[in-house]
């Protein structure tokens, strides 16, 4: 008996007609975001869009949610479970191809999340941003940042596989191996070191997804009691991440997207920056510049970190001497009106000269942050031996 045999025995019209509008469902678009029409009420959506600050993603990941479980009776045996995640990536590649249809001069990203509930669909738009502003393996945002799944990897239907880890439980290697073996559900073979863990998370034959994302809660506490292992720890992950773009299994070109997620809590980083709501969404702080931050490697006389205050002040005066530039910036210079920023469009670092005529603001151009902090180490020298010898003690961070 195949399904349409099936349905003629069992099902009326009515079944019918219900299972067509499961699958093809009707959408609407309130306030720029597109939801699934039964999930839609004025008062609850208002509710969401104060509470959420009108963050379309963010109401379209809540909103746009159908745990599978939930609405089909089903028991908890193998075979069960086995058929919602069967129903839930049919029933996210039948919406793929309805939102294509009712908004054809958009992106979707429509996706199958392996959470506590079982498998849940989720859909939301996909936002244009530049390809160089997106960390290809490693992210890392703050708790009061709404951390959102659906953001985090590259756009397309399929089971995502999410683990939570616990940075705090985390302290040094023997932490490490427990969290990944209990979250990872690795095999009673886990060796219990560092080669066994890159072994493991290599393989993953008995957890198959479409990608895997690993968040990691608490980050600054991670493997605080073996500072020494964090290197070999990130480069580990790095290591895992490439090996899953193209892995064996799958044809060449076709990977499967591995990231990790740092979440930290607000203030960790060592400095008062942008939070939520003060940056575009397409923008994260770089990993490579927190960790300057928080070694004080951004107060090299004559480049000073702004912060607080006179960082919101400075992003704000930019956008007003320069209204067709997005410019972020985070450093600045003493001796000059000189800036270090972020190019939003371009995803380079550029040291503008802030107060100029628009159009001859530009003064360089970094490919990386890293690129940039060797040129101003390269400043901090030169200053520093103007007036040789003297000792060049950072002052507080901040300033005008």
């Amino acid at each position: 008996m195949d399904s349409v045999d099936f349905f003629n025995q069992h099902c009326a019209v009515g079944t019918w007609l219900a299972f067509v509008h499961l699958m093809n469902p009707e959408f609407v678009e309130v306030r720029g975001c597109v939801l699934r029409k039964r999930s839609y009420t004025p008062g609850n959506f208002d509710d969401w869009y104060r509470q959420l600050n009108g963050d379309v993603r963010s109401i379209e990941a809540l909103l746009n949610r159908f745990v599978v479980g939930y609405e089909i009776g089903c028991g908890d045996t193998a075979e069960e479970e086995e058929a919602l995640g069967d129903i839930a990536r049919a029933v996210a590649r039948s919406w793929e191809a309805a939102l294509g249809r009712a908004f054809p001069q958009r992106r979707f990203d429509v996706r199958v999340l392996d959470t506590d509930d079982g498998p849940t669909v989720v859909f939301g738009q996909v936002p244009s941003a530049p390809a160089a502003l997106q960390e290809p393996w490693l992210r890392v945002v703050s708790r009061d940042t709404i951390a959102r799944e659906v953001d985090l990897l590259p756009a397309s239907s399929g089971m995502t596989f999410v683990a939570r880890l616990d940075g705090a439980a985390m302290a040094d290697g023997d932490g490490i191996f427990e969290q990944f073996w209990e979250r990872f559900r690795f095999p009673d073979y886990f060796g219990w070191n560092w080669n066994a863990l890159s072994d493991c998370l290599r393989d993953l034959n008995w957890l198959p997804a479409d990608r895997y994302l690993v968040v990691i809660e608490n980050s600054a506490q991670l493997l605080s009691a073996s500072p020494e292992d964090r290197a070999a720890f990130f480069a580990l992950l790095k290591q895992v991440a490439e090996h899953w773009r193209s892995p064996h299994h799958k044809p060449r070109g076709v990977g499967i997207p591995f990231t990790v997620l740092l979440v930290c809590e607000p203030g960790e980083a060592g400095a008062d920056l942008l939070g939520p709501g003060e940056i575009p969404d397409v923008f994260v702080y770089p990993v490579e510049f927190l960790r300057a931050v928080e070694s004080g490697l951004v107060g090299l006389e004559p480049w000073w970190l702004l912060e607080g205050d006179a960082l919101r002040a400075r992003a704000v005066g930019l956008l007003e001497r320069f209204p067709e530039r997005r410019l972020l910036p985070f450093a600045r210079r003493e001796d000059n009106d000189d800036v270090a920023c972020w190019d939003l469009d371009s995803g380079a670092v550029r040291v503008v000269h802030d107060f100029a005529t628009p159009g001859r603001e530009n003064r360089q151009e970094f490919a990386t942050f890293y690129d940039w902090l060797r040129a101003a180490l390269e400043d901090f020298i030169e200053f520093a031996g103007a007036d040789s010898p003297r000792a060049t003690t950072p002052a507080a961070y901040g300033g005008a």
